[in-house]
């Protein structure tokens, strides 16, 4: 029963997680309820998030292929993160990264004004250096445990870049998904992945991101912006709450 469970709550959270990402942020809390070990929950739900994040990336192709140069580059760069993160689960406090991470969310959700063209033209200096920078930290926390790491490449490539909405979730979905395949091929390298749990979960995300997909250009794009925004807020607020309470 349980695994019918995760299969109809991964296929609903799917539909705007392939959108707007931060899945994990139900479904490993999910597992662990479920009475998988915490280590064993991340591992575990890198097989069905994944999965989301390809899923949405072939649904999505025409607006994102070909790929460029950099987005070959940051796909190597998030395997391989995924990979170290993966390896240093046991050894490096999470807390370091999420900083930084939640840090960064929150100045990519605030909708702040560029005032003047000269900055507009110094910015894009620093947004050359800050867009592979994150997604360094990114690539390493995505392997560490995951949690609204999609979310936060969007606002990356969204909020301090120049790509359009549809095409920064594409790329979204290709380098979370990307950069989960390399953490979960450590993981099982490790033995750590519940295999019933993960195959249900898969299914369930599959399908609701080839539904979330599909009716996501029925959604205005201001909708989805403020909604991605959102999220990241929440997400922002949720995390200061728990650690707050775990004082």
């Amino acid at each position: 029963m349980e695994y019918v469970i995760l299969f109809l709550i991964c296929a609903f959270v799917s539909i705007p997680g392939v959108l707007v990402g931060s899945v994990s942020f139900i479904t490993i809390p999910l597992l662990i309820a479920f009475g998988i070990a915490p280590h064993q929950a991340v591992a575990t739900n890198k097989l069905p998030i994944l999965v989301m994040g390809l899923t949405g990336f072939i649904t999505r192709r025409k607006e994102v292929l070909p790929l460029g140069r950099k987005e070959v580059f940051y796909g190597l760069l998030m395997f391989g993160g995924g990979i170290l993160g993966a390896a240093i689960l046991k050894w490096i406090p999470p807390l370091w990264v999420e900083v930084i991470i939640f840090s960064l969310a929150l100045l990519a959700a605030l909708p702040i004004p560029t005032p003047n063209i000269r900055l507009k033209k110094q910015s894009m200096s620093i947004r050359s250096f800050l867009e592979p920078f994150s997604l360094t930290l990114l690539a390493i926390y995505n392997g560490i445990l995951g949690p609204g790491t999609m979310t936060l490449i969007i606002s990356t490539f969204r909020f301090r870049g120049e790509r359009e909405l549809h095409m920064s979730i594409g790329l979204g979905n290709f380098l979370a998904g990307v950069g989960n395949v390399g953490a979960f091929l450590w993981f099982v390298h490790l033995g750590w992945v519940s295999w019933l749990a993960a195959l249900s979960m898969m299914m369930g995300t599959f399908l609701g991101a080839r539904i979330g997909t599909k009716v996501s250009h029925k959604v205005p794009e201001k909708l989805l912006e403020w909604t991605l925004r959102v999220v990241i807020l929440v997400l922002v607020v949720v995390w200061i709450a728990k650690k707050i309470i775990s004082i």
